[in-house]
């Protein structure tokens, strides 16, 4: 079985609070199970009833709420989701993990720690912060955000000069080149070297032909070397260079070649990735200030003034020179 320490503080979170909301909701509040739920009670399938832990003769977990709590795992991280497909063994971690967190709620139950004020506070603050993101997530997702082909095509055709993901290799002059530590040795290779027996020529001589792109303004060559390429009154030509670092070069500089790109389809998910955060700033942006004249909202600047203020002065008692450097900073709009 896998280690431990392969689950994260994040997941164990999950494990906690990750069964469906008629489960675990209705466990924090009375303790009962989903008998009542009747989206899990409405199940007739045996296997998917089958109980996976009981408590002193009650249903726990059954089947179909692990199945969906894995499902809900998955969907959350693309790295567990992997994992559950690809490591048996996970599935099984996920299943003691969800034990133990029903015996740390039954142990909660029968020791009365859920009557404190202490624990029904931070309760308070958990259920509010789940909420808080169920009604982001349903307000994004009924704000339409996705990103369609024709966001996607355009940026394909904007960017696909710059986008590394899209460009195989810039606009540029096709070459070839070879090195060597010592000049007598190059000048000996250009002697029988031309355009047409290059690589051959290098092959019998078991010398190393580096495949130097498309030198283009941007390529990382030695700036020698590509000044000389870029000089060639004709191609394909042989040249001869010595770059900053004292190597000297044979290179054959073969012809301008056009910029080469992945097809759109096979990049099209990687776009559409990139392109959503931006997308649904757009939106928050757009529709978010259009919610706050809707209903009215208010806001109070002057409480941040005034902590602004408060520290001004704690600083000024401790350190005046920092304090008035602090104030001299520029407001952040």
């Amino acid at each position: 079985m896998l280690k431990n320490k392969f689950i994260s503080t994040g997941l164990l979170s999950i494990a906690l609070l990750g069964l469906p909301a008629c489960s675990w909701l209705s466990k924090i509040k009375d303790g009962e199970g989903c008998s009542e739920c009747t989206s899990c009670s409405a199940t007739t399938d045996t296997k998917a009833n089958q109980v996976l832990i009981s408590i002193d003769g009650r249903p726990a977990l059954i089947a179909k709420e692990f199945e969906d709590y894995l499902e809900q795992v998955a969907e959350e991280n693309e790295q567990f989701k992997l994992m559950l497909q690809f490591m048996p063994d996970f599935k099984e971690q996920l299943f003691d993990m969800k034990k133990r967190s029903i015996i740390f709620s039954e142990w909660a139950k029968k020791n009365g720690v859920r009557n404190s004020k202490d624990y029904k506070d931070k309760e308070r603050k958990y259920l509010d912060a789940i909420r808080e993101s169920l009604d982001a997530r349903e307000f994004i997702k009924q704000h339409n955000i996705e990103v369609n082909d024709a966001d996607i095509q355009k940026y394909y055709e904007e960017n696909k000069n710059k986008d590394p993901h899209i460009m195989i290799a810039g606009e540029g002059i096709k070459s070839l080149g070879i090195s060597f530590s010592k000049q007598a040795a190059a000048e000996e290779f250009a002697k029988k070297v031309n355009a047409g027996n290059f690589e051959k020529l290098a092959k019998s001589k078991n010398l190393n032909v580096e495949d130097l792109g498309n030198v283009n303004k941007d390529s990382m060559t030695d700036e020698r070397i590509r000044e000389k390429i870029f000089n060639a009154k004709t191609y394909p030509t042989v040249l001869t260079v010595k770059d900053k670092n004292g190597k000297y070069w044979i290179i054959l500089a073969k012809g301008k070649e056009a910029a080469q790109f992945r097809p759109l389809e096979q990049v099209k998910e990687v776009i559409k990735r990139s392109l959503s955060p931006k997308k649904m700033q757009e939106m928050l942006d757009l529709e978010v200030p259009k919610y706050e004249k809707e209903y009215k909202v208010t806001e109070d600047k002057k409480y941040f003034q005034d902590a602004k203020k408060e520290l001004e002065n704690k600083m000024m008692q401790v350190n005046p020179t920092a304090a008035s450097n602090q104030s001299a900073q520029p407001e952040i709009k």
